[in-house]
C-alpha cells in the first residue's frame, strides 16, 4: 500500500522583523503561500493546512492559531488535528523555494525512521517529514516552553543529502527577502 501525504505549514507568528505577514510577501507575483501549496499540490500532497494567526484567517486551508504565543509545538498541534496521513511535512511559511523534487525525493525515500531530514553539505534544512508516530507524540505535548526539536529529539532521524541549498533558507527580515526575492 502507498503512503500517504499531508503538510502542515507553519505562518501563525506576527512576522515583527518582517513587519509584513511573510504569507503574503510575493516572488515573480505570487505570494509565499499559494507557492508553497501549488508546489505540494504538484507533488500529489492534497492534504494541506497552514495555521496562521487570525490576521490571515482568511486564506483557504487555514487553521487560526489563537495562542501563537505558545509557539511552534502548539501551531503543529493545531495542523495535525486537521489531516490524517502517514506521514506529515512541516513547511516553514520562510522558505517558497522548496522544490518538487525535493518534495517528491523525501515522498520517495526509503522510510526508515519516524523523522526524515533533508540535510545539505551536513545541515539540516527544511521541509521535515515526521511519522504518524511522532504526530501522536506532537499532540499530547503540553509543555509549551519546549522547542519542536526538544520533542523531535526523542525519535530516530533519517538524514536525506540533498543537492539543494535552498532547504537552508529562511526569510526572516526585509534583508532577507531583498537577498532572496529580487
Amino acid at each position: 500500500m502507498d503512503s500517504t501525504f499531508s503538510v502542515i505549514i507553519l505562518s501563525a507568528g506576527k512576522s515583527k522583523r518582517m513587519s509584513k505577514h511573510k504569507a503574503l510577501l510575493r516572488v515573480d507575483g505570487y505570494a509565499f503561500h499559494q507557492i508553497i501549496t501549488k508546489k505540494y499540490h504538484n507533488c500529489d500532497v492534497e492534504k494541506q493546512i497552514i495555521v496562521v494567526n487570525d490576521e490571515l484567517a482568511f486564506l483557504k486551508k487555514s487553521v487560526v492559531n489563537n495562542d501563537y504565543e505558545k509557539g511552534r509545538i502548539y501551531s503543529l498541534q493545531l495542523g495535525l488535528q486537521e489531516v490524517n496521513s502517514d506521514w506529515y511535512f512541516i513547511q516553514n511559511i520562510d522558505n517558497p523555494f522548496v522544490s518538487e523534487s525535493l518534495i517528491n525525493q523525501l515522498i520517495n525515500c526509503p522510510k526508515e525512521a519516524e523523522i526524515i531530514q533533508a540535510i545539505y553539505k551536513n545541515q539540516k534544512g527544511h521541509p521535515i517529514l515526521i511519522s504518524e508516530k511522532v504526530k501522536q507524540e506532537v499532540l499530547k505535548e503540553n509543555n509549551y516552553n519546549l522547542t519542536l526539536r526538544d520533542v523531535f529529539s526523542r525519535f530516530e532521524k533519517q538524514q536525506i543529502k540533498v543537492n539543494d541549498n535552498s532547504i537552508l533558507i529562511n526569510i526572516n527580515t526585509p534583508e532577507d527577502y531583498k537577498k532572496y526575492c529580487h
